[in-house]
């Protein structure tokens, strides 16, 4: 079964995962837990592919969340075919969650890393959703979060930053659409129209991305009705801080390449570790 894809990137904390879990209650949508597993595709060599059990494990190991999938039920999902894998793993998730298979057009898929490895998500003909939030209150949330740590100074950040704006840049522009987090709750109508979805609820409930990553402390609120509180939040920086980070900010912008050199690095560096995590899975190392 082929599906329609929506691809949603974001900076991390941007409100992507209760998007997703929001839009995982549509009745002909189903959303897959945050993977960077499409991303990844574009990555992998045709030798690579040919390894079906380590490809298998690529996708358990891309599922920040937790997979809902094992080793052993991805492996079945694996095809000759790229994009077929992806609609083979999707109905396994379908299947697995009770959904209604029948009636499911939209997969969506998020990611925020490998963001600036969209080549082949690009070549599935699949939309992409740039979710936005004022980077000053994603910066605020790198304190509150501990894969933040690294991001705790302005220029870090600002720095960070840069290299997610110009992966966005690379993103097919006739199917790309960009939201801001203040207008998830406002402007949901206009975006299940603009994905094609009917917007009928689902009677048996989504797929279990809210279950999975509700577990994680940093998405507490996702099972909450939503609520913009950035105004209370970006009281949290001093004025030092705003004013380093919006210097930093503007420096880069003037220096685009810098961005664009970074993501790619960054994207290298995320795919040896999903490399040498799916390894850990295949070949873990004994416990003494």
């Amino acid at each position: 079964m082929r599906f329609q894809k929506l691809y949603i990137a974001s900076l991390p904390r941007s409100g992507s995962t209760l998007l997703t879990r929001l839009l995982d209650q549509l009745e002909d949508v189903l959303c897959l837990p945050e993977s960077f597993f499409p991303a990844a595709l574009s990555r992998v060599t045709a030798a690579e592919w040919q390894d079906s059990r380590r490809i298998a494990a690529l996708f358990v190991v891309s599922c920040s969340d937790g997979s809902p999938l094992t080793v052993d039920e991805a492996e079945k999902c694996i095809r000759d075919d790229k994009e077929a894998t992806l609609d083979a793993l999707a109905s396994a998730v379908a299947v697995k969650a009770g959904r209604d298979l029948s009636k499911i057009r939209i997969v969506v898929w998020k990611f925020t890393r490998l963001v600036g490895s969209s080549a082949f998500a690009a070549q599935t003909g699949g939309r992409f959703l740039v979710l936005r939030r004022n980077p000053l209150n994603v910066f605020e949330s790198q304190f509150r979060v501990h894969f933040g740590a690294k991001n705790r100074h302005p220029a870090r950040f600002a720095f960070f930053e840069s290299s997610y704006l110009a992966a966005f840049k690379g993103y097919p522009a006739d199917r790309t659409r960009h939201m801001e987090y203040g207008d998830i709750g406002s402007k949901m109508d206009d975006l299940i129209q603009w994905m094609g979805s009917s917007g009928a609820r689902s009677e048996s409930g989504g797929s279990g991305v809210a279950e999975l990553s509700a577990k994680n402390p940093w998405h507490s609120e996702i099972n909450k009705p939503f609520q913009n509180r950035d105004h209370e939040k970006i009281a949290n920086l001093s004025a030092s801080q705003v004013s380093g980070y919006e210097s930093a900010r503007a420096m880069f912008a003037r220096l685009p390449w810098l961005g664009s050199l970074s993501r790619k690095l960054a994207d290298h560096r995320q795919m040896k570790v999903l490399w040498d995590l799916a390894e850990g899975v295949l070949n873990p190392t004994p416990v003494k």
